[in-house]
């Protein structure tokens, strides 16, 4: 899914180029495989941001024509993947202040799917 969106993709690249790839000839090749996964993992709290305004119905549109949206987006991405590392000179506010996201669980909602009686009691 991250993939899909070209604005993560656009951002994600331009963080990447600007934070990561300077420092490449530095790095193991197990050290990059860290720090993508450490990416990724923080990209995924912004799709489900209210404010990111994901469809999964359009992922691979883009909200270029809506400033507001894509403003707000690259401010998301930003926030998750640079604030509170001091090595990085971007002023960035935490992301919790950006967005009303709240980590969920598939067991707060409440889809009748097969076993569904099994998997509540769980």
């Amino acid at each position: 899914m991250v993939i899909d969106s070209p604005d993560v993709c656009e951002q994600f690249v331009k963080i990447w180029s600007e934070d990561v790839i300077p420092n490449l000839d530095k790095m193991n090749v197990e050290h990059v495989i860290q720090k993508t996964r450490e990416c990724l993992r923080k990209i995924y709290p912004v799709l489900y941001a209210d404010e990111f305004g994901l469809n999964l119905h359009k992922i691979t549109e883009s909200a270029i024509a809506d400033q507001y949206t894509m403003r707000k987006r690259e401010e998301l991405i930003n926030s998750a993947l640079r604030h509170g590392n001091p090595a990085i000179k971007v002023v960035t506010q935490p992301i919790e202040q950006l967005s009303s996201f709240r980590p969920f669980t598939i067991r707060e909602n409440d889809f009748d799917v097969w076993y569904s009686q099994t998997a509540k009691n769980d």
